[in-house]
């Protein structure tokens, strides 16, 4: 390649002589300075000489410049000389010029094209950007309106400060019922619940005496009073038995709330009695209905046999039925309320617990 540009060089203008600048040599002749006058004193006189040079070495310094300048003057003539005889070049054009052209031709329209394929790609990946782009701003547009749309962080802080004064408040509701229900006397209380499950005992286990009378009136009961008077023995012999173990399960589920017991197993096994209470609960009141239904019957088949005996026990039956209707509503209702209380305090006692420890865990 270096030798084809050397050989490309001579196509340009062809190389022109350089003109020198001759100038005219002339000798200068120096002239001496002026002598000075020679004071009367002999000190000046001495002083001067010493500052000027030798006469010998003056002279020396004339002949050097006038060399140097006959020198100078060779040169120039020497080099005027060779600009004359130097030969003027000239080159004609030859195959290789050509080639080399042809050459050079094909490398510019390769390097074009491949400068085209690459501006053409580039157009493609920055439309493909220019795409990325627009969808970019178009997601920020809808994050900034979202944003807009949200509280403001004063706003949160506010709504938060809120809701902890009202869970403060929550926490020292829950702490002041803890207080009353721990002031409340619990022996007082199971004491008070044994007494009134023993007097209902006493009252089951006392005949209906009045009513007993009324129905031994009649010196020959028929078949169907028979009956109904043994399916009132066997329904109040169950109903005994349903009340002592109502009793019985009463008994571990008051002593584990007096103990506080919070264990898995003990939860399970309180779980378990109260559910066998609510089936005995339910069974005591069927047998009961049981009961009012046989004594019913029992008036109904006795009030058939004479007008006197359905007077006497029409009054009979309403005084048992009062007295039954009290017995009842103390039994039942005073004893299902004490139970439903009982039940209550320890549903809330257990919120209150729960409450509390999730309130320290946060």
């Amino acid at each position: 390649m270096r030798n084809d540009w050397k050989q490309i060089q001579p196509f340009a203008s062809p190389p022109q002589k350089k003109k020198y600048n001759r100038r005219k040599t002339s000798v200068r002749f120096v002239r001496p300075p002026p002598k000075r006058k020679r004071s009367s004193s002999s000190s000046s006189s001495s002083s001067d000489e010493k500052a000027l040079p030798p006469k010998k070495g003056r002279a020396s310094g004339t002949m050097l410049k006038e060399l140097l300048k006959q020198g100078s003057r060779i040169l120039q003539l020497a080099a005027s000389k060779i600009d004359q005889l130097a030969p003027t070049v000239t080159v004609a054009a030859s195959s290789e010029t050509t080639q080399y052209l042809e050459r050079l031709e094909q490398l510019l329209k390769t390097h074009q094209d491949q400068t085209i394929v690459e501006h053409k790609s580039m157009g493609t990946k920055i439309d493909k950007l220019t795409l990325k782009v627009d969808a970019v701003s178009t997601r920020l547009n809808q994050v900034e309106e979202k944003l807009k749309e949200n509280k403001m962080f004063s706003q949160l802080k506010e709504e938060f400060a809120k809701q902890s004064s009202r869970w403060d408040t929550l926490q020292q509701e829950i702490k002041d019922l803890q207080d009353k229900v721990e002031a409340i006397e619990m022996t007082q209380l199971v004491s008070v619940v044994e007494a009134l499950h023993r007097r209902l005992d006493e009252v089951a286990s006392q005949p209906t005496t009045e009513q007993e009378r009324v129905s031994s009136a009649p010196a020959e009961p028929s078949p169907e009073v028979e009956r109904i008077l043994r399916q009132k023995i066997e329904t109040e012999r169950e109903l005994k038995e349903v009340r002592k173990a109502m009793r019985e399960v009463n008994d571990p589920i008051e002593r584990e709330w007096q103990n506080d017991q919070g264990a898995g197993h003990s939860v399970r096994t309180t779980d378990e009695l109260k559910e066998r209470r609510r089936r005995l609960q339910s069974r005591e009141t069927r047998l009961e209905q049981e009961l009012r239904d046989l004594h019913c019957r029992i008036e109904k088949a006795r009030t058939t046999t004479s007008h006197h005996q359905r007077d006497h026990r029409t009054s009979a039956r309403e005084r048992s039925q009062q007295t039954r209707k009290r017995r009842d509503s103390r039994s039942t209702s005073h004893g299902r309320k004490e139970r439903k209380h009982k039940e209550e305090a320890r549903e809330k006692r257990r919120d209150s617990a729960t409450i509390s420890d999730d309130s320290e865990q946060d």
